[in-house]
């Protein structure tokens, strides 16, 4: 067994075909087919089962998968190490956020440092993305979250607080804040089950024995915005993702702890290797942002 077997497996464990895995690796199919065949005849245990147009993981797959994981992880540094000394970059990094506003700016510092990494990039709630990190389907989550996120190694990123969102024709909008009480006697424009601006939200009125009136649900926080400015009531949002819409604007909620942080995650094994640590190391090292790692 070798880490350009554990490479190859672990592509096709996540993708799920050998064509996929050639493409996103660079190589051919038959090489991927060989990779794989090889490790089998290794491990005496067939790795995948035909499942219609794509390749299914066997349970012997599965119990392997996380070991293979950190191998290639290993690999990846290797290649990355190789990279600074040749002058020679590449990979993919896979990262998933749910806002924009903190992945950016590491986005920009990162891909100006190593502009032959490619990034594939996933915008979902917190909690999907801490599921596909966790399933390795992304290498890196930015996510809100009220605490570090058990069994990852987390980085602190960004603080914020939720707000009451609303249109400037709204009469509200000439009040600087409004109390929980009040909040949970409105109907409000919410976000999916799942989004931490919710669960914040909810947590904070349930902590006094109130809850959220929704009036509608949404998706993201695109369409909750979008519903709030074309008159359709008030929202909840998290300050630093209000954004600069003119027909917007927002209130304090007082009375309860609606605070959050942003936070950067990953398994812990990986924290330091391949294009996942690339990736930490800029944030850390970034001064331009407010990025301070924890203890």
């Amino acid at each position: 067994m070798n880490f350009i077997q554990m490479r190859a497996f672990t592509a096709v464990a996540r993708l799920g075909s050998i064509s996929a895995a050639a493409v996103e690796l660079g190589v051919s199919k038959p090489a991927i087919a060989m990779q794989i065949k090889s490790l089998e005849e290794a491990l005496c245990a067939r790795l995948f089962h035909r499942k219609g147009h794509s390749l299914e993981i066997s349970e012997v797959g599965q119990r392997f998968l996380e070991p293979a994981m950190l191998m290639a992880a290993v690999l990846d540094r290797i290649d990355a190490l190789t990279a600074e000394t040749t002058g020679k970059k590449g990979g993919v990094l896979r990262v998933g956020a749910c806002a924009p506003f903190v992945l950016m700016p590491l986005m920009a510092a990162f891909s100006k440092r190593y502009p032959e990494i490619g990034t594939h990039i996933e915008i979902a709630n917190s909690q999907v993305l801490v599921g596909r990190v966790r399933d390795h389907e992304l290498d890196i989550g930015i996510a809100t979250a009220k605490k570090p996120f058990d069994d990852f190694f987390c980085v602190h990123l960004a603080s914020q607080t939720v707000r009451l969102v609303v249109a400037r024709t709204d009469p509200l909008s000439e009040r600087m804040s409004i109390s929980i009480e009040e909040l949970a006697d409105m109907p409000v424009i919410l976000r999916e089950v799942g989004s931490m601006t919710r669960q914040i939200a909810e947590d904070a009125l349930a902590e006094q024995g109130l809850e959220l009136n929704s009036r509608f649900v949404f998706g993201s926080r695109e369409a909750v915005k979008e519903a709030i400015a074309n008159g359709l009531g008030a929202g909840l949002v998290l300050d630093k993702e209000i954004g600069r819409d003119p027909a917007l604007t927002s209130l304090e909620i007082t009375g309860a702890d609606l605070s959050a942080r942003e936070y950067l995650f990953c398994h812990k094994d990986l924290a330091t290797l391949g294009t996942a640590g690339a990736f930490i190391d800029i944030a850390s090292e970034n001064s331009d942002l407010p990025v301070a790692p924890l203890d």
